[in-house]
């Protein structure tokens, strides 16, 4: 190669496919594994902050004042009211060029030489001295750069390579650009001395025959004019019209001691999901959006303090740009605007102040207040929005693109982004909507979508930040086309539920080959909740499980047999056939809201339902095997007691609240005595407890009623309530077993 026309951009190429491309620079679309973090300030964008756009172009001027702003200002909104938080002042330390994104990773790809570089040019913004450098860097497995070099300027707007200041030789890089990259960070060993304005470059020089990178990270949406690329060894560079992202950190002479600090960018693990269309729980890797890096860091003993720093400043506008309206001080790096009204899209900037003045502005963030919607929630966006936000492409109405879908799933109206044409390049677009998930139950989020998306490389996600940070969990991704309409059903995981849990779709694009996008319709929020009980009992207990005569008999009937008295439970539930051989009687399952056990009476009972019990305890739904699950119940406002019923045994309730763990509320009676309301039911085997038998007219006590409704089924073959070994037959050992055993003793269920 030796002109800037035989330089190939492979947007196309995904990573594990660079390596056969030989001799060229291959970008790759980043796409990592892991939490999705927004610092960016996106214009109209959701969340905002991080650095403004453009703010460091003109070398670096900007960053080094004497009395510095405040940095990385974010702004998330909440019901009625914004967080803002930032970084404190860099004490003059960073020079950048770039904004703080990463579109694009760049490589020579298997260079058969030493002579592939790139560099970055700096302006020292003061007179000081250079202490560090820093590359945003990755590999696909374990690389190493040969050189990283920091030089001055040949004379000829070229680096010197000859003379350089420091060469730091075989940096080792093992982080892949799909889980972020990490930051290379050089230190000076003596720190160059430089005049304002004096011209420097970082450049990287890869090593030959390399198949694994290392790759540089690149500002796609930024152009300053200072990158460039040679693959001669440095006699020929070619402008590359993007920022590579590197840094420089500089100390004056009134501001000595800094450190620079860093770690690779932050991965979170799997976020649990359940799908709810076939019950399965699974781990899901979650896709992250990189929109930005996180940034090495810079300290300075006292730095601040010796400047007379006293306080912040917070400034507040609804136009983006301003003018701002003083709104506040702060002593500390963040605030909370309390003023802020839901449904406004508020502008922010932070300033210091100084015992000299007050700094300039810190980038703009912005932030979105709303209103939490209660559950359940349900909106075909017919006949409004559904009080969702939506940003950059997102848009309300009715689809009319040729390449988008020809009707809303439910028609007239969608979301989609870009309701006539496809989606823009390079873009983040956000519709989102808080929702208040805190009771204590299992959420489940439905709804249609339909999309078109540039296949690898543009990606639909739904996500959800819980606590505020700006972080929002991915829980599901987005690429490629649907092949039409299709429905979504899942639970949301409990460690994402609470008060004010923004729910977010975004779509995240590259900077080519835009499709019609995503579109979104029919959402849903249900509450419901799932329990997994078990809970024996002591007629049909053989010594280590129960015996399921009753169904062995062909005996049990199909419908719920709860529906007299003394229960007159009205259930419908039925089965054409018994559906499981482990199933040996039907139960009658209720939730109680009180304080305590004590006080969980028939009166505070929100929810029951029939279902089975089978031999080893467990307590299912009607296909005897699921969990039952409760989905139409009012709010829980103090706490959940579950209580078990059964024909001719004494019923349990639990001895505490039961509570939400991992999508589901468990609890087994069979493991103490005291797992059960005052210890009410009876040991069965030394590790086992269960119900007492014999209450046969289910009045909650053993007594002679029971005995003479015994000598009345005496002799019968039949599913009867006398029968309580539940053997199918009414006889003596059903009386001298059970009934004499327990003649007596009561249920301890609250009534």
């Amino acid at each position: 190669m030796s002109n800037s026309n035989e330089l190939i951009d492979m947007k196309k190429i995904k990573l594990h496919k660079i390596a056969a491309i030989m001799f060229a620079i291959a970008s790759v679309n980043f796409f990592c594994y892991g939490q999705l973090e927004v610092v960016t300030n996106i214009p109209g964008g959701f969340p905002a902050g991080g650095y403004q756009g453009g703010i460091y172009g003109g070398g670096g001027e900007d960053t080094f004042k004497d009395i510095p702003a405040p940095r990385n200002l974010s702004a998330i909104g909440g019901d009625n009211e914004v967080f803002l938080t930032w970084d404190e002042p860099l004490p003059l330390g960073e020079v950048r060029y770039d904004d703080n994104s990463v579109e694009s990773w760049y490589w020579l790809n298997n260079p058969t030489s030493n002579n592939d570089l790139f560099y970055t040019q700096f302006n020292a913004p003061v007179s000081g001295s250079v202490t560090n450098v820093a590359v945003l860097n990755g590999a696909s497995s374990s690389a190493t750069w040969d050189k990283i070099m920091i030089c001055p300027d040949d004379g000829s707007g070229k680096p010197d390579l000859g003379s350089p200041w420091e060469t730091f030789s075989s940096i080792a890089v093992t982080t892949s650009p799909a889980f972020g990259g990490e930051w290379s960070i050089m230190n000076l060993t003596t720190p160059q001395v430089v005049i304002h304005d004096e011209v420097f470059y970082i450049v990287t020089q890869w090593p030959s025959g390399s198949t694994t990178g290392p790759f540089v990270a690149a500002d796609g949406d930024s152009n300053s004019g200072r990158c460039a690329y040679s693959i001669n060894g440095g006699t020929t560079w070619i402008n590359w019209p993007e920022n590579i992202i590197m840094r420089a950190y500089m100390e004056s002479d009134n501001n000595k001691s800094m450190e620079l600090m860093s770690a690779k960018n932050a991965i979170s693990g799997y976020v649990p999901v359940l799908n709810i269309t076939n019950g399965k729980l699974y781990d899901f890797k979650p896709v992250n959006i990189a929109q930005s890096v996180v940034a090495p860091k810079i300290y300075s003993p006292n730095s601040l303090s010796s400047k007379g720093f006293t306080q912040y400043k917070i400034y507040r506008s609804t136009s983006t740009g301003g003018p701002y309206s003083f709104l506040d001080n702060a002593p500390v790096p963040n605030y909370t605007d309390n003023t802020a009204a839901n449904g406004t899209l508020y502008f922010y900037v932070a300033t210091a102040e100084y015992s000299d003045g007050e700094s300039e502005n810190s980038n703009e963030s912005s932030a979105f207040p709303q209103d939490a919607e209660s559950t359940p929630y349900s909106n075909n966006f017919d006949t409004n929005n559904g009080s969702f936000y939506g940003t950059i492409d997102w848009e309300w109405g009715v689809p009319n693109y040729a390449g988008g879908p020809a009707l809303a799933n439910s028609i007239p109206n969608v979301w989609g982004t870009n309701l006539s044409g496809d989606y823009n390049n390079l873009a983040s677009s956000w519709l989102v909507l808080p929702f208040d998930l805190s009771e204590q139950v299992t959420y489940e989020l439905s709804f249609a979508y339909w999309h078109a998306l540039e296949t690898g490389f543009d990606f639909g996600y739904l996500a959800i930040d819980h606590n505020y940070d700006g972080i929002f969990e991915i829980i599901n991704t987005y690429n490629g086309t649907s092949g039409g309409w299709q429905n979504e059903s899942l639970a949301i995981h409990d460690s994402l539920t609470t008060a004010y849990s923004r729910l977010a779709f975004i779509v995240v694009s590259d900077g080519s080959n835009t499709q019609a996008g995503l579109y979104v319709d029919d959402v849903e929020i249900t509450r419901y909740i799932d329990l997994d009980i078990t809970v024996f009992l002591e007629g049909p207990f053989n010594g280590s499980n129960m015996d399921t005569d009753l169904n062995t008999a062909g005996i049990l009937p199909l419908i719920q047999p709860f529906n007299i008295s003394p229960w007159n439970y009205p259930g419908t539930e039925s089965v054409a056939t018994i559906p499981d051989p482990g199933v040996l009687d039907w139960t009658l399952v209720e939730l109680r809201d009180a304080v305590n056990a004590s006080s969980a009476t028939s009166g505070t009972m929100i929810a029951r339902q029939a279902g089975f019990v089978k031999d080893d305890g467990g307590v299912t739904g009607l296909d005897g095997s699921s969990l039952l699950r409760f989905n139409n119940f009012p709010a829980i406002t103090q706490n959940l007691f579950v209580v078990v019923m059964h024909r001719n045994h004494l019923g349990l309730i639990t001895s505490g609240p039961v509570t939400l763990s991992t999508d589901k509320y468990e609890w087994d009676f069979s493991s103490s005595a005291g797992q059960a309301h005052n210890s009410g039911q009876k040991q069965l085997n030394p590790a086992l407890w269960g119900m007492y038998g014999g209450d046969a007219n289910a009045d909650g006590t053993v007594n002679s009623a029971d005995k003479t409704l015994w000598s009345n089924g005496a002799g019968t073959t039949s599913y009867i309530l006398s029968d309580f070994n539940l053997d199918s037959q009414t006889n003596n050992n059903d009386k001298n077993d059970i009934w004499i055993d327990n003649e007596g003793v009561s249920s301890e269920i609250p009534n």
